[in-house]
């Protein structure tokens, strides 16, 4: 399901979804890493959603608060964000072990986890919110 469509239906809505696809590309990542910890030279790699989703959660400076959309070509910008996607960076700073390899396989561990409850968090509210939606529509006329 993608709401990228309207971005004017829901704010939190869309900020959501956007953790959620950080989320899932975070644990292809993380997957990644594990996947590779035994292979000579492979460096680390990590996704920076947060960073990005936490900026566009922050207007000059506030924390909570949402970014401004615009709906028409006429209307003023006051955000001066562009949205960003989301990059995965590689860690070439630091080495794990002699074979050049910087994967810690309890460090991922403990990431995938994290980013596990993370993501079903998310999920969770989402869906309460949707659920929500649902019986406003459903009892909004009655």
């Amino acid at each position: 399901m993608s709401l990228r469509g309207d971005d004017n239906l829901n704010p939190i809505i869309n900020l959501m979804q956007a953790g959620l696809d950080g989320a899932v590309m975070r644990q292809r990542t993380i997957s990644d890493n594990i996947a590779n910890a035994n292979t000579p030279g492979y460096k680390r790699k990590d996704v920076n959603f947060r960073q990005i989703l936490n900026k566009k959660m922050t207007i000059e400076g506030k924390e909570n608060s949402l970014q401004l959309i615009t709906t028409h070509k006429k209307h003023n910008d006051l955000s001066n964000r562009k949205a960003k996607k989301f990059k995965v960076v590689t860690d070439r700073n630091s080495e794990y072990k002699n074979d050049a390899n910087n994967v810690d396989i309890d460090e991922e561990m403990a990431q995938m986890a994290k980013n596990n409850i993370y993501y079903n968090t998310l999920s969770q509210t989402l869906s309460g919110r949707f659920r929500m939606l649902k019986n406003v529509i459903e009892k909004g006329g009655k």
